[in-house]
């Protein structure tokens, strides 16, 4: 019930329900893991959550973290390791870090300007009183290649169509090309 202590593991066969808010307090050194070695869920995940609402501002997931160090250290608002050191043969191999969908349907019959973000990032690095070197990077990609075969390996691949007007890339400010350029 509400407010109960276990120091036990808990173990759930089959789903549960919870009809008013859940909160899971840790102390500072706890940590909740979930772990399964076999996972042969095949299409579904190991932790998966879906919710319906009209609420506007409505997250399924919400990750807030503060770091409060006072020296330089590397913290994490979230991270993510996709690892796989099998050998493939005869198969074509997908593999997402992060894959990502948003999608609108619907005939709106608004005239207010609808727009959807399939990825947005801000990184903000200011209120420094020191004259260190500050470098602030919003996105930051790299693809690295096999040189055996052939391969082909993209920083950035980007694509855009079905619109009035389209640009697979818009840049407010400068932009900087480094090594060979190859326009088209």
């Amino acid at each position: 019930g509400r407010g109960s202590t276990t120091s036990t593991a808990l173990t759930f066969d089959g789903g549960f329900t919870v009809n008013t808010d859940s909160d899971f307090v840790l102390a500072g050194a706890e940590n909740v893991t979930i772990a399964n070695t076999t996972n042969t869920l095949a299409t579904y995940g190991l932790f998966d959550i879906a919710s319906t609402t009209s609420t506007a501002s409505t997250r399924s997931l919400d990750v807030y973290t503060e770091n409060t160090a006072t020296t330089g250290n590397t913290s994490y608002g979230i991270y993510n390791n996709w690892y796989a050191n099998t050998v493939v043969t005869g198969t074509s191999q997908n593999a997402y870090g992060i894959y990502n969908y948003v999608q609108k349907v619907g005939a709106d019959t608004s005239t207010a300007t609808a727009t959807l973000y399939g990825v947005y990032s801000v990184a903000s690095n200011t209120g420094s009183t020191d004259t260190g070197t500050k470098i602030t990077i919003g996105g930051y990609f790299n693809g690295i290649g096999d040189s055996n075969g052939g391969s082909t390996a993209y920083g950035i691949y980007a694509t855009a169509g079905d619109a009035d007007t389209t640009y697979a890339g818009y840049f407010s400010g400068n932009v900087r090309l480094a090594n060979t350029s190859t326009f088209s």
